[in-house]
């Protein structure tokens, strides 16, 4: 890949987002079919969740376990992190950034909360969960998909 072909956001990503983040945009970006770039996008979408939820949850039970506690996301936890699924990580993710909604300065990334929640109107953003729902169905349709016969 030549870097001349590169849009001023690839080069943004590739050289200043965290490492994980930006080797695996770049191989989406070498891959040559857009099914084999579906995949390595799926791949990265599903390292990021998982990433994002252990930072989180490491957050939630270690940094501010004396600060707050959260019975939903208590239960959730208990249930759901010693085996989850890509689907059962979203919802880990969600309840954390929906446990953390009076206090946004407690995040490692700040940027989460803005994400997330529209302060202006105190409520979750419209489209955010869903979009990462429909990722999942995808990756889940692409994975456990029968071969062709």
């Amino acid at each position: 890949m030549d870097d001349n072909q590169l849009t001023d956001l690839q080069i943004l990503v590739i050289n200043k987002f965290p490492s994980p983040l930006a080797v695996n945009y770049k191989r989406i970006l070498l891959k040559e079919t857009y099914e084999e770039k579906t995949r390595q996008l799926i791949l990265t979408f599903e390292f990021s969740v998982r990433a994002l939820g252990l930072v989180l949850v490491g957050q939630y039970l270690i940094d501010d376990r004396d600060r707050f506690s959260d019975s939903k996301l208590n239960k959730l936890l208990r249930e759901k992190l010693s085996t989850p699924s890509l689907g059962s990580w979203v919802e880990i993710v969600f309840t954390i950034l929906h446990s953390y909604k009076n206090y946004p300065d407690r995040l490692f990334m700040r940027e989460l909360h803005n994400a997330f929640w529209d302060e202006k109107n105190q409520k979750a953003r419209k489209g955010v969960r869903q979009a990462f729902d429909e990722l999942v169905t995808i990756r889940n349709l692409l994975a456990h998909r029968l071969p062709p016969a």
